[in-house]
This record gives C-alpha cells, sequence and structure tokens, in this order.
C-alpha cells in the first residue's frame, strides 16, 4: 500500500507515511471530492498537485483507516527553494470523540467515525522548525482555536483532553508560493516504536 519500504530497527519510531498513499484532493467533501494520486518527478521528488479552485500546491498521504499523528517531518530535496509557507492541515469530522465508549449507541457500535468522503481540512496549529533540508511540525494541544466554536461541546466532555496528536485518515501540505519547494519524503510518526519479538508461523 506505501510506497516507503518498511526496514525497522527496535525503539526506533513508527513512521507511518511507510503504510500510507501519496495523494492530493480537489474540491470539497462527499461527491465533490477529488483524489488524486501523486507521483515522483525525475528527480525523485514528490510531484505536487494543484488545486484549480485555490490555486495552492499539495502533498498529501492517506491511510486506510485513522491513525495518530504526532510529528509530521518534510524532507526537502537538494537545491529546493525554502518551504517557508507550508501548512499543514488534517482531515476530521467526528474526531476528537473522547471515551467514545461512554457515549450513547456505544455498546451497539453506533459511534461516529471518521470516513474520507465526509469531513473538511483542518488547519494544525502548532511548532514548525526547520533544520537543514529538513521542515518539522509538532502540535499544540487540541484546544477550539483549532477546531472552532461548533466543536466545542466535543471538548467540553473532556476539559483536560490535551491530545498532542491527530487522529485522522488523511493529511496534507500546502503551499501558495509561486514556486513551489521540492519535496523529497514526508514522514509522519505515531507515539510508538518499533520492537522485535518472536512468532511462530505453522503451514
Amino acid at each position: 500500500q506505501g510506497s516507503t519500504p518498511v526496514h525497522p530497527r527496535p525503539a526506533e519510531p513508527v513512521n507511518l507515511a511507510a503504510f500510507a498513499w501519496p495523494r492530493w484532493w480537489a474540491g470539497g467533501e462527499r461527491h465533490d471530492l477529488r483524489v488524486h494520486e501523486i507521483a515522483r518527478g525525475a528527480d525523485g521528488a514528490l510531484e505536487p498537485g494543484r488545486d484549480p479552485q485555490t490555486h495552492a500546491w499539495q502533498w498529501g498521504l492517506e491511510w486506510r483507516e485513522p491513525r495518530e499523528i504526532s510529528r509530521v517531518v518534510v524532507r526537502l530535496a537538494e537545491g529546493s527553494p525554502p518551504s517557508s509557507d507550508l501548512r499543514l492541515e488534517y482531515w476530521r469530522s467526528n474526531w476528537p470523540t473522547i471515551a467514545p465508549e461512554r457515549r450513547p449507541g456505544a455498546r451497539r457500535g453506533w459511534i461516529g467515525s471518521d470516513d474520507p468522503w465526509h469531513g473538511a481540512w483542518t488547519e494544525a496549529l502548532g511548532r514548525k522548525t526547520a533544520k537543514g533540508d529538513a521542515c518539522t511540525f509538532t502540535f499544540y494541544p487540541i484546544d477550539l482555536p483549532e477546531l472552532g466554536g461548533a466543536a466545542a461541546q466535543q471538548l467540553l466532555e473532556a476539559q483536560d483532553y490535551l491530545a498532542r496528536f491527530r487522529k485522522t485518515l488523511k493529511i496534507r501540505l500546502v503551499s501558495h508560493a509561486a514556486e513551489p519547494p521540492r519535496i523529497a519524503a514526508i514522514e509522519a510518526y505515531s507515539g510508538s516504536v518499533w520492537q522485535e519479538s518472536w512468532v511462530e508461523v505453522h503451514l
């Protein structure tokens, strides 16, 4: 499914980009949403898509099921223009659902879960740091300045829910620069690390 081979070492953070599809999107949601694959150019960099309505450049990742993303690292290709205007967005609808097992209908399976077609892009608020060819995004605790007033009830259910991750099916980098940066790789890390163990396979 992913385009990046996985050769982990023990205690190495899990890079979820290895299990994602490289994509970009145009339109809004539901029937208006159009999904496009991202390929690599002759120099090995990811070829961005450009939204015909907003004229913004995009590079994104999409997973089969929601993933908890704690940190995103963008690797720039050699000779790339700077990434000063890059911003990080994620797809969101039902999340954050606090303690979903306590919600009405939870025991019967009727809990809202995000899907690829119903939702909206939300700009992730956090810290962006650049060092060498790497640009790293880390998140502030989830709160109303990011989600807006419509999500007040969601956060009110757990006032101390200070998630420094974002649970989502897809993320995207957006740039409005006339000349977009050349991105060699997008890395998306969870809070997990790889561990070694043994398994027996019986044929």
